[in-house]
């Protein structure tokens, strides 16, 4: 398992980030991944793909696919999970990155964040060689702080 930081600030990867209130997106592409990795990408890496700020909660959060840019097809099973470092499927638990439907987001977990954490995309199961391939990771996201 490795840690892959994706998130804005990184100079290997340029990945949007955060804003303080309503819907936060980025590209998730799995060929950023492998590069910020160095090596192949496997079964539990986690890649942090947004910074949550202090006083901030995620109401929901999502992962979707990305018409036309599906994974490689060395990699048959790409199975993955959203949450954080306390846990790692609480937004989405098994999305199917080979398929084209929707991750349903869970819309009563809501989290408050007192401290800065990040929201994190796990590899829960991969069969293959993942190399490129994109999905969208969206998150409702707001400041709590007075």
């Amino acid at each position: 398992m490795a840690d892959i930081d994706l998130t804005q600030g990184n100079t290997g990867a340029k990945l949007p980030n955060f804003m303080k209130n309503g819907v936060i997106q980025i590209v998730l592409d799995f060929s950023v991944a492998l590069a910020e990795k160095e090596s192949a990408l496997a079964a539990a890496d986690v890649m942090q793909v947004l910074t949550i700020p202090a006083g901030c909660a995620i109401e929901a959060a999502c992962i979707s696919p990305i018409s036309g840019k599906a994974v490689n097809a060395l990699a048959t099973t790409v199975t993955l999970d959203l949450g954080d470092g306390s846990n790692d499927d609480m937004f989405v638990d098994g999305f199917d990155a080979t398929g084209t439907t929707e991750g349903v987001p869970i819309m009563t977990v809501e989290k408050f964040y007192p401290t800065a954490d990040t929201l994190d995309v796990t590899l829960q199961a991969l069969t293959g060689t993942l190399s490129s391939g994109q999905v969208l990771v969206t998150a409702k996201i707001y400041e709590l702080t007075i």
